[in-house]
């Protein structure tokens, strides 16, 4: 997602929770000054040979009950021109055409609250049978909503979201906090085994959105839990921040202010965009930076040696899982929580290779494995 599109998801009130703005800084894992101890620096650097190994195979496992029944209408509800989600409604789209249903999209504001509910009532209008939504909260999904979606036999399908809420029109399991847990918990690894336990970061964080706040809490645990020797002070960002575009600048006068902190960390590189030539500028050239979720111009970083480690998942491949969810529903067939995590891969400038270009595509036959498990293929 390009910084624009971040700017306005963030001034969305159906994704956002409250923040405070400024560039909050606070201390959460301050280290006693002696370096973890060797056992656990070896069980994280040996964590990482599994993270580093590009996915083969899709987390889902279960096949359907049956095919799904032809002819349902399935439609997405999209983030005008944001990018993540084109990439989850082609991936729909390729679903659904292949089980026989007609796909459609609509687009909506996400600033405008307003416009969301607004698709959901044109969806219904259209036939839809099933609708998606990516990253949105379910508390932003109305109960006049819900009570129009009950009445019609309609079901609301949620990715990228937490919790996990679940009731007879809205399921919002697939691709929840899981993924962003364990994807945390790679990073920690890394940054305990780069720094042999004695590393020093800068966190950078998004608190208004709760999927991005439980990759902040789980690392911060990690990290406390293995690392006695390491720090890391979050740097809290709020909408108005993006807005106003103090984040890099701020990142930059806190890295000059902290000289010891020589990483600088990130819950999502959508809005790190320009990183790499200011703490370049500033003469800050011993700063690693890395992160969870990688984007285009993360890869850029890693090929120049700007960046050190990125934690890969894509968001084709939250089209696939929401699929799955919703040709589960259709079949009343077991199986949602399989649909929870997707495949993750650490990557740095030794795989950057495995990159898709514009998203994270492996295992490279994800579709194809999907299509078995539809009894598609």
């Amino acid at each position: 997602m390009t910084l624009g599109l971040c700017i306005a998801a963030a001034a969305s009130i159906a994704a956002c929770g409250s923040s405070s703005g400024g560039g909050s800084s606070s201390n959460t894992s301050a280290g006693s000054g002696s370096s973890a101890s060797s056992p656990a620096v070896a069980a994280a650097t040996k964590a990482l040979a599994a993270a580093e190994k590009t996915p083969t195979a899709i987390t889902q496992t279960l096949p359907l009950k049956s095919a799904p029944p032809k002819g349902k209408k399935v439609v997405y509800i999209v983030i005008s021109g944001n990018p993540a989600n084109a990439q989850s409604g082609a991936a729909i789209q390729q679903a659904a055409e292949a089980a026989g249903w007609t796909y459609k999209e609509i687009d909506y504001n996400s600033a405008d609250l307003a416009s969301l509910q607004a698709a959901f009532s044109e969806a219904l209008q259209m036939g839809a049978n099933y609708v998606e939504l990516s990253g949105a909260s379910v508390s932003s999904i109305s109960t006049s909503t819900v009570a129009a979606y009950k009445k019609a036999g309609a079901q609301i399908i949620v990715s990228g979201t937490t919790p996990n809420e679940v009731n007879s029109v809205v399921n919002a399991t697939p691709i929840g906090a899981a993924t962003r847990v364990h994807a945390a918990q790679i990073l920690a690894d890394w940054f305990v085994s780069n720094s042999d336990g004695k590393g020093k970061a800068v966190f950078s964080t998004l608190p208004m959105y709760p999927i991005l706040d439980e990759v902040t809490t789980s690392f911060t645990a990690d990290v406390k839990r293995m690392c006695p020797g390491c720090s890391v002070s979050l740097v809290k960002f709020s909408a108005s921040d993006l807005a106003s575009s103090s984040v890099i600048p701020t990142l930059v006068s806190t890295l000059r202010a902290n000289p010891s902190d020589t990483y600088l960390l990130f819950d999502w590189a959508g809005y790190n965009q320009g990183i790499d030539a200011a703490l370049k500028t500033a003469g800050l050239t011993k700063v690693q930076v890395g992160g969870v979720g990688m984007e285009p111009w993360s890869a850029e970083g890693l090929e120049s040696g700007a960046e050190k480690a990125w934690v890969a998942y894509g968001w084709g491949y939250t089209g696939y899982a929401q699929a799955d969810a919703t040709f589960r529903l259709a079949t009343d067939s077991p199986g949602i929580s399989g649909d929870t995590t997707m495949p993750t891969q650490l990557i740095t400038k030794a795989n950057v290779g495995d990159w898709g270009g514009q998203d994270y595509t492996k295992p490279d036959d994800a579709f194809e494995q999907f299509k078995k498990l539809w009894h598609l293929s």
